[in-house]
């Protein structure tokens, strides 16, 4: 359990078992670990790590795929907006979705962007996009 507002402590433990392998029967964690702490426990409703999706099939043309998670069926409100390198609102879209428990959802927007910056070797511009996810008026998911 998270606790708001106080020190959290994370334990995490390996256990090096007799023949547990068949070459090496030591213990521990060799690869990257991340900790995810998902969802609004009021409401219920998130985006997950890696469940956002950004495609460009033409210079003009942008679409984002956003999955949400929901612990129980709701109506939310999904808010896509995209920045350019100078941190100026490129282009918003803004979607009701219908959320169903223990399910992604995908919502999928299409973009317009007119004069974008273009990527290359010489002048590496990138976009952000960020998500804000509202359920009944709490913002339960933004990044």
């Amino acid at each position: 359990m998270v606790r708001k507002n106080k020190i959290n402590k994370l334990v995490i433990q390996t256990n090096a078992l007799p023949s547990s392998s068949r070459w090496y029967p030591g213990a521990g964690i060799y690869r990257d670990v991340f900790v995810y702490i998902g969802g609004d426990k009021a409401t219920g409703a998130g985006i997950e790590p890696g469940d956002v999706f950004v495609t460009t099939p033409t210079t003009e043309d942008v679409r984002a795929e956003v999955q949400v998670s929901a612990d129980k069926d709701t109506e939310a409100v999904l808010l896509v907006e995209i920045f350019d390198k100078f941190g100026q609102k490129a282009a918003e879209k803004q979607s009701k979705i219908q959320l169903t428990a223990h399910e992604k959802t995908m919502a999928k927007m299409k973009f317009r962007m007119e004069n974008a910056f273009l990527w290359s070797q010489e002048t590496p511009d990138l976009y952000t996009i960020k998500c804000t996810l509202t359920v009944n008026g709490v913002v339960t998911a933004c990044g």
